[in-house]
């Protein structure tokens, strides 16, 4: 018999809250970033990081073994990879990332772009990020493979890198 984790519980503890523009938790390993929601304020269900790509920020292609990511461009230009597609993502455009599926995003503009992260459920990100946070700048490939087997996440790919389909 399978144990039911907190955040499964219908009585998991959590109350409702609003968070102001420009305020939110600092995002490990993302400076430019804000968390709005977090796996200990939203019971584990799910997570709300808003994101501010700088131009040439990337993201290597992965998936997650243990968690599905829903993205929402506020602004700027995104390329955004979703399984086999990819394409131009501008403010309004939103995507599904489910459970190992391959995703990635790029800001190839020339000024920073905006999106809303969800992740559900995030508890496996928030600690993936917070061990990330902790790893030298000097880590080799072994340590960073480790984290990420720890964590669920697979690398699969490179950055995106202009190829544009829309």
């Amino acid at each position: 018999m399978q144990a039911i984790k907190d955040w499964e519980r219908p009585d998991a503890a959590t109350k409702g809250f609003i968070v102001s523009p420009g305020e939110g938790d600092r995002i490990p390993s993302k400076p430019n970033g804000k968390a709005k929601a977090t796996s200990r304020n939203t019971g584990g269900l799910f997570a709300v990081h808003e994101a501010v790509l700088m131009p040439g920020d990337k993201v290597v292609r992965h998936r997650h073994n243990n968690l599905a990511e829903f993205f929402y461009v506020l602004e700027g230009e995104v390329l955004l990879q979703i399984g086999d597609e990819v394409a131009k993502a501008t403010a309004g455009t939103f995507a599904f990332s489910p459970i190992n599926n391959v995703h990635a995003f790029s800001n190839l503009g020339t000024e920073p772009a905006r999106m809303l992260i969800v992740a559900t459920p995030q508890e496996p990100g928030e600690r993936y990020f917070e061990e990330m946070e902790r790893m030298p700048a000097d880590a080799d490939e072994t340590a960073w493979d480790q984290l990420n087997r720890k964590y669920g996440v697979e690398v699969v790919g490179p950055p995106l890198e202009g190829q544009r389909q829309a």
